[in-house]
């Protein structure tokens, strides 16, 4: 009977260490083994880095083109990113707008370190980090062209010609907003700088526009265009994009936080633009 329950207790160990195995091991397929795919958080934590995708963009992005030094607000916020999680931050690929959402799914960078819109037409591809400023789109004319200052409303009539680029921001918010107007919609490839031309040079009427990108061409193409009076088109909030991984999220989220609330994010805001005409500052509990 003792021999019969030590068997009996072999044969239950034996069969529970088979299940073990089969369930804990990797599955095997083949004469390989399919292994556990390593998501992008685990690839940072291996590597001590996050490799961020770019745009080089005012004022987020600014690359020197003799010393390759980067600057900028969302520069100087990855570094202290970096800081704060003790990792090293890696600018490893200039991309455009167009190619963001694929870079991030091939794995070619981590995150999308520049101000990246929060926008409802891109959330299915990929996550959004908390904000750390505010964009402001604004509508954008010839200086001459005065049919719609204080009267936003007359651009939605089928004589205006609304110059957009395919899927992105101001084709949104024409066919929302102006649906009557004319959509001039180019390829979402083309360089943003061409939009500004093409109403510069009466190819179009109205474009919309980030505040940031307006001043920035205003500076190098003085008295060409000017933004419209009055409240703007959208205010956007600029995040870091990233891959659907919710551990990253979390991290990213976390420290983008402790930057707002800690003031760390105005001070770089403010180093970049000190007459806050290019964004909006979050508002931190307890201050004005």
């Amino acid at each position: 009977m003792k021999r019969s329950q030590t068997l009996a207790t072999v044969f239950i160990s034996l069969i529970i260490s088979l299940a073990v195995v089969h369930f804990v091991s990797p599955i095997k397929k083949g004469d390989g083994v399919v292994q556990t795919k390593e998501t992008v958080f685990d690839r940072i934590m291996r590597t001590n880095t996050i490799r961020c995708g770019y745009i080089l963009y005012e004022p987020f992005v600014r690359k020197d083109p003799n010393s390759g030094q980067f600057s900028g607000v969302a520069v100087d916020m990855m570094a202290e990113i970096g800081k704060l999680l003790n990792l090293k931050i890696e600018w490893t690929q200039e991309v455009g707008w167009a190619n963001t959402i694929e870079g991030l799914r091939n794995n070619h960078y981590d995150a999308m370190c520049v101000g990246y819109w929060r926008q409802s037409l891109e959330a299915k591809h990929v996550f959004y980090t908390m904000p750390f400023a505010y964009s402001m789109a604004r509508a954008v004319v010839r200086p001459d062209d005065h049919r719609f200052d204080q009267n936003l409303e007359r651009i939605n009539q089928p004589d205006v010609r609304i110059v957009t680029f395919d899927g992105g921001l101001a084709a949104a918010i024409t066919q929302r907003d102006f649906p009557q107007a004319k959509n001039q919609q180019a390829p979402n490839m083309v360089d943003y700088s061409q939009l500004f031309e093409d109403v510069a040079t009466n190819k179009g009427d109205v474009l919309f526009a980030e505040s940031a990108a307006v001043i920035a061409y205003q500076k190098s193409n003085p008295g060409r265009l000017r933004m419209l009076d009055g409240a703007p088109i959208r205010v956007l909030q600029n995040t870091i994009g990233i891959p659907q991984d919710e551990r990253l999220k979390s991290m990213l989220d976390t420290v983008v936080i402790e930057l707002v609330e800690n003031g760390q994010m105005d001070k770089i805001l403010d180093k970049y633009d000190p007459e806050q005409k290019m964004l909006l500052r979050i508002k931190r509990p307890g201050h004005p």
